[in-house]
């Protein structure tokens, strides 16, 4: 080798670009250092590669074509930018020189390529077109106005959204200066900023003004400008940014105008509450009950006046004080439980009757009503209502207790005596009716006619007096027995009671006939008693006609009605509420015998078990008893 080769080879080696040798069909057969350490190999690394191998796809029929040119003589060099694969995939952009090599008969054996990095700015290019490519979309499609000016405020560059603002298009708003489209009011202090930012006085400002579109209208705008710098540093250039607050300022507008009218009417409705506090607290005042408010605690806020008549406090003395405070230890506990029940329900509550302490030591019975305090947000704050003073209430009950008691008392002294008085009397009254039958057999064919009457009459009426104490003795008794609640079978009390009529009914050929009755709760006997008084009135007064009774049921809601049905001689209204009374009776004693205590006892009973009785009835129809025994 001689020095000229080892020149070559040096600069070959040495070279800080990239350089490499193929033949025709591409194969490298040299490469430097420096272009292995670009694309990352090893020395003998691409020994015999292809440099498509190397080539990124996309530039490899270029690379090619080139070739091919180079290898046919078409061109003796060639320059273009290429991309090319580094080992671990990534790409490095290449400045590609290229040129043939002629062997001795000046034909192109082989091309030599000279290859500079130049990835880096490829890659400050590419950001470059990005950021430009980025800023104009945003410049375009930004939802506020942009707009550029020059340094004699003619309009040199705007977006879409200030033209839709505006209702101009491009052409005809570049015929105009920012001060033309400025609404006259605004005009002095947007030439003012003007002048201010390009005169570098400032650097930005931002205020608040109007413009004039197209049609005449005025768009408000909060406008932000910013002036441009030239090389020289010097602003040549303001962009400004428009915001559209025209719905913005028409709604301050009208919320001023609201908010006006609103202090009228709040003014307005002030004026009003005071005079309903007014009314109020005077109603208050000149109640007789007692209004009063407690927080949620329990404690006293608000006392009217009243509370002074009622417990002998002046309100501001008894603010404070908790719910037991006027009243007995016992009283407290007594209505504790109810109370804890309000408060935790939080309820409204009426009737509430306690005793209180007067201040000077006398009782006072308060009937308290109260409803919950929710504040706006639904919170309970406390309790608020009335008390009444029901002393004088409480004292009469008290008194017409005692009077109840004493009148139980009474009567239950009086039933006693009618029971032994009955009881009694019987006994002489037996032996007068013995001793008359004995006169009467002594007699029968000494005395006159009208004496042997009147010994018939004597006898019949001592004969009804008995009957007449049985059935006081038989009323006494009721009331002297305990109610009893045991399950009895209708249909076999109406058995036996048309049992213990058989004589009778044999007699008045009375036919019978019945509904299948239910069972209720009530003594068997007593309701024997009852259909057999009943029946026994209907055979007592019947007419000719042959007599038909009907026992009838109806079951209702809550309780069971019987009736008893006749076709016999009916009742005259005036007698229809008198003959459930004592003694009462429709005939005199020329017409059928009764004592006219059998209804009264049909009465006690019922009522004894919470029903009623009644009857229905038509002079010459019939009549129907009716009578109601509750269910369960």
């Amino acid at each position: 080798m001689n020095d000229m080769e080892k020149y070559y080879k040096g600069v070959f080696e040495n070279a800080g670009v990239g350089i490499l040798v193929v033949d025709r069909r591409g194969t490298i057969l040299e490469v430097n250092q420096a272009l292995l350490d670009m694309l990352g190999y090893m020395e003998g690394d691409l020994t015999q590669c292809t440099f498509e191998a190397i080539t990124h796809p996309d530039d490899r029929e270029i690379s090619n074509q080139n070739l091919e040119a180079l290898m046919s003589g078409t061109k003796n060099s060639c320059r273009l930018e290429k991309r090319y694969l580094r080992k671990d995939g990534s790409v490095l952009w290449g400045d590609v020189s290229t040129t043939s090599i002629m062997d001795a008969n000046s034909e192109p054996v082989r091309a030599i390529a000279v290859v500079a990095d130049i990835t880096k700015l490829k890659e400050s290019e590419q950001a470059l077109k990005d950021s430009e490519e980025h800023y104009r979309g945003v410049f375009e499609n930004a939802g506020v106005g942009i707009n550029v000016l020059d340094r004699d405020g003619k309009i040199v560059q705007v977006n879409q959204a200030l033209l839709t603002m505006l209702g101009y298009n491009q052409s005809e708003l570049f015929e105009h200066t920012f001060a033309e489209i400025t609404y006259p009011d605004d005009r002095e202090i947007s030439n003012q900023n003007l002048e201010a930012l390009m005169s570098g006085e400032k650097g930005s400002y931002r205020f608040e003004k109007r413009y004039l579109r197209k049609d005449g209208s005025v768009l408000w705008a909060d406008l932000s400008t910013t002036s441009i710098l030239g090389p020289d540093l010097k602003p040549t250039k303001v962009v400004g940014v428009i915001a559209d607050i025209t719905k913005g300022k028409q709604a301050e507008a009208e919320l001023k105008q609201y908010s006006e009218r609103l202090e009228e009417m709040v003014e307005l409705r002030t004026t009003e509450l005071r005079e309903s506090e007014n009314r109020f607290r005077d109603l208050v005042e000149a109640m007789s009950d007692l209004v009063w408010e407690v927080d949620q605690n329990g404690v006293y806020t608000y006392f009217s006046p009243k509370i002074g008549d009622l417990l002998g406090y002046e309100p501001e003395v008894a603010l404070g004080s908790t719910f037991p405070s006027f009243m007995s230890k016992e009283e407290a506990e007594r209505i504790s439980d109810n109370v804890k029940e309000i408060v935790t329900s939080i309820r409204p509550f009426k009737g509430l009757e306690i005793k209180h302490i007067h201040r000077d030591g006398h009782s006072v019975f308060l009937e308290i009503s109260g409803v919950p305090i929710i504040n706006f947000f639904g919170e309970f704050r406390g309790y608020r209502g009335v008390c009444r003073d029901i002393t004088k209430r409480k004292q009469a009950e008290e008194v017409l207790r005692q009077r109840t008691q004493e009148l139980e008392r009474s009567n239950k002294d009086l039933e006693q005596f009618a029971y032994v008085a009955a009881h009694d009397l019987r006994e002489p009254l037996v032996a007068i009716g013995a001793y008359l039958k004995v006169l009467e057999r002594l007699t029968k064919n000494t005395i006159e006619d009208t004496g042997r009457k009147c010994m018939a009459k004597a006898i019949n009426l001592v004969l009804r007096m008995d009957a007449m104490l049985q059935g006081l003795l038989a009323y006494s008794r009721l009331t002297l027995t305990p109610v009893s609640y045991d399950v009895t079978d209708c249909n076999v009390c109406l058995a036996d009671a048309i049992s213990n009529l058989g004589l009778l009914l044999k007699k008045s050929g009375a036919i019978i006939t019945s509904d299948t009755l239910p069972s209720v709760k009530v003594n068997a006997s007593q309701l024997v008693q009852i259909f057999q008084n009943l029946i026994g009135n209907a055979i007592k007064y019947r007419e000719l006609e042959p007599l038909r009774i009907h026992i009838g049921f109806v079951s209702k809601e809550s309780e069971y009605e019987f009736s008893v049905s006749d076709n016999g001689i009916g009742i005259e209204p005036p007698y229809l509420d008198r003959i459930f009374n004592m003694f009462e009776r429709v005939k005199d004693l020329s017409g059928p015998s009764g004592t006219g205590i059998g209804l009264s006892t049909c009465r006690k009973i019922v009522e004894r078990y919470g029903g009623r009785i009644w009857v229905d009835s038509k002079l010459g129809k019939g009549s129907t008893f009716y009578f109601t025994l509750p269910k369960g």
